[in-house]
């Protein structure tokens, strides 16, 4: 790779780096809770931009998606604590902790608009975050000045579950409904869509950081794509695009992209918008850009040999996510009528062909039987014939009149020839046998 790519910034769709850097530059404010919340907050979060006091195996500066996300959750969680306890999050206990968890489960926790939260579990794994945080911090606090100040904390938040939650419903089509849609679209959504669902790509950061370079070309038929490791939120990974290589040819030469230009420059709210519409005309479905992926997952499941080979495809690290791309929705439980009329055709071509193979069996047994027996004749012709030739012979030497030889000769002449009808059945089942 030219190494001067290595140094081009990484595309961010959501802008989710400014908006982190545009937040602590206007004074890290926090809306609607109290001072000692607000400076708890703050605290953690500028802990876990560093990847300071993480407790756990996750360690490391946390994203400004993330950031951006705990910035916004944290002082919900924090307002709910204050109002139903009057404490801050440095003070909540046990009790309180589990009454939030069976709070947000029953729907009782609700967004400002008065509707529950949909990914609860995304609620209960971040309280347990900040309160492992705080234990930790509290703790070397407290060995750093021999005991004046921190505590040593137990967990409050052991017994909430975070992972009994659903995984979120997603969209999905089949390849058939994408072509529907590919028929109608806009040519450049034509080629979107199938790159989409072709490289399962995640989207939007992963796409929005392709560039023409990281395409190349094998044997003039299809590309081979780069999807490089800074772009990735994983790892990187090189793939084939054996559906969509021809479009995305067409579309780089029809607008006129060369070396380091960006394959698509999109917006991801927009383009999520023409694709929901798009597919609710069409196949009465709202799909996402994310859904593509799902979608595309499916799809090359039954075609990969190997799981790991597909998981490489996808950038997953291990089965789990797969997993829940290919068999929550897609591929779960997609059995059919047709499918088990198609199961009981096949059994009963099966058992004709049992029956057929048995009666093979049994013909061919009695081919060689009557081979034998065709054998056993053949040599007593040959014995025979054998025995005639030599009478003829000695006829022929004795002079004995003419009627006795042609009498001997029709005799052997016909002996020969049932011979030679004997010999030709035995070659036939023995052709038959083979």
């Amino acid at each position: 790779m030219d190494p001067y790519l290595s140094m081009v910034e990484v595309i961010d769709p959501h802008k989710n780096k400014e908006k982190w850097e545009n937040w602590k530059s206007y004074g890290m404010k926090l809306e609607g809770i109290s001072k000692d919340n607000s400076d708890l907050i703050r605290r953690y979060l500028m802990d876990m931009e560093r990847g300071k006091n993480i407790n756990g195996s996750n360690k490391g500066c946390r994203s400004p998606i993330r950031l951006n996300v705990l910035r916004i959750r944290l002082p919900q969680i924090a307002k709910f604590f204050e109002l139903e306890y009057k404490v801050n999050l440095a003070k909540i206990t046990r009790d309180m902790a589990t009454e939030f968890g069976f709070k947000l489960k029953n729907g009782e926790f609700k967004r400002v608009d008065g509707k529950p939260y949909e990914h609860k579990v995304d609620f209960i794994k971040d309280i347990k975050a900040f309160w492992h945080w705080y234990m930790r911090a509290q703790s070397r606090l407290h060995y750093d000045t021999r005991g004046k100040e921190g505590e040593l904390l137990t967990d409050v938040t052991e017994d909430l579950l975070r992972d009994s939650e659903k995984p979120p419903q997603f969209v999905y089509f089949t390849i058939e409904e994408l072509q529907k849609m590919i028929d109608v679209a806009k040519f450049k959504y034509k080629v979107l869509m199938m790159f989409l669902f072709d490289s399962i790509i995640r989207a939007p950061k992963e796409l929005a950081n392709v560039r023409v370079c990281d395409l190349e070309e094998i044997k003039g038929e299809i590309y081979q794509l780069d999807i490089r490791e800074e772009t990735s939120k994983t790892f990187g990974r090189k793939i084939k695009l054996i559906l969509s290589s021809k479009m995305v040819k067409k579309y780089i030469e029809k607008e006129g992209l060369k070396g380091d230009d960006y394959l698509f420059k999109i917006a991801p709210y927009r383009v999520n918008e023409y694709l929901k519409e798009l597919g609710r005309k069409v196949i009465g479905k709202t799909p996402t850009m994310y859904d593509f992926r799902h979608s595309g997952a499916c799809y090359w499941t039954t075609r990969y040999q190997q799981e790991t080979a597909l998981r490489y495809r996808g950038g997953w690290k291990d089965s789990l996510r797969l997993d829940y791309y290919t068999q929550f929705l897609g591929m779960k439980d997609t059995i059919t009528k047709e499918d088990l009329d198609d199961a009981d055709t096949r059994t009963e071509l099966q058992k004709r062909v049992e029956d057929i193979e048995k009666e093979r069996a049994l013909l061919l047994d009695q081919i060689q039987n009557l081979t034998k027996e065709k054998n056993r004749e053949f040599e007593k012709f040959s014995e025979k014939i054998s025995k005639l030739e030599k009478v003829y012979e000695f006829l022929e030497d004795k002079k004995i009149n003419q009627d006795a030889k042609e009498r001997m000769k029709i005799k052997l002449d016909e002996t020969i020839s049932e011979a030679k009808i004997s010999q030709e059945i035995v070659e036939m089942m023995a052709g038959q046998e083979r």
